[in-house]
């Protein structure tokens, strides 16, 4: 595809590379981009000199952003195929990911929100750098937590996906791996060398385990989490089973 193009296919040896390729809007996903995702992604799968799969946002602002709310909010009024459309074939790629064959890695440098968390957190093997900013913004106006929100939040530690769900709070940097979101934490000035790395790779044997190894080679302990001294508060809090009560909960906290 043209450098042009809102996804960049390409290859480095035996590992497939997709690029989310609209920085001027964040790396915002449209239906075209969630369509050319799921046909990279499915003749990836099927190539036999394919060994894993990278994804990355073009850019060093943000991974993705989300969905492009704002194509979605031009349709005339009652005219509603595009958004019907678009979320349908976004879950469906969001599915692929979580079930795909090959190790799935998730390059998370900037902004992941929204469809941005969909396509990288069902990932195998997601990695996250400092510069990560994650949240779930479609509750502010007024959506569920989407793109399996209510598949993977309830699986993190504690009461953080609840209490994530909830207040479309943002956490930033190494609080997405120790919240449980993202798998490892490397530091952005590495990605390139981990890209080679995975190029360079023996990938005979299992191809999960290979690239768990390599990741590993680049991994560090996250910075201090400032969102850890607040998980006591967290875990009590919204572990109810009602808004209401929650709400309480915290008004009793002061």
């Amino acid at each position: 595809m043209s450098e042009n193009s809102e996804i960049l296919v390409d290859r480095r040896g035996p590992v497939g590379l997709l690029t989310l390729n609209r920085p001027k809007a964040l790396n915002a996903l449209t239906l075209n981009m969630i369509q050319d995702l799921e046909k990279a992604l499915r003749a990836f799968a099927v190539e036999p000199g394919i060994a894993a799969v990278v994804l990355l946002g073009a850019g060093d602002k943000s991974f993705c952003a989300g969905g492009d709310v704002i194509a979605l909010t031009k349709e005339e009024a009652g005219k509603n195929g595009l958004r019907e459309d678009f979320f349908r074939e976004e879950y469906v790629l969001n599915h692929l990911i979580h079930t795909y064959p090959k190790p799935y890695i998730p390059l998370v440098n900037g902004i992941s929100m929204g469809g941005g968390v969909g396509v990288s957190v069902h990932g195998s093997h997601t990695v996250a750098t400092e510069r990560v900013m994650f949240a779930m913004p479609e509750t502010a106006i007024g959506l569920f937590p989407d793109v399996g929100g209510s598949y993977f939040l309830p699986r993190l530690p504690g009461e953080v996906g609840t209490y994530l769900a909830l207040t479309n709070s943002r956490i930033k940097g190494g609080d997405v791996v120790q919240a449980g979101v993202y798998d490892a934490f490397v530091d952005s000035g590495s990605l390139d060398a981990l890209i080679d790395a995975l190029a360079s790779a023996d990938w005979e044997g299992d191809s999960h385990t290979v690239a768990e190894a390599v990741i590993a080679r680049f991994a560090r302990q996250p910075e201090a989490s400032a969102l850890e001294p607040h998980r006591e508060v967290i875990d009590r809090c919204f572990a109810h089973d009602s808004l209401a009560e929650i709400l309480s909960a915290l008004d009793a906290e002061g």
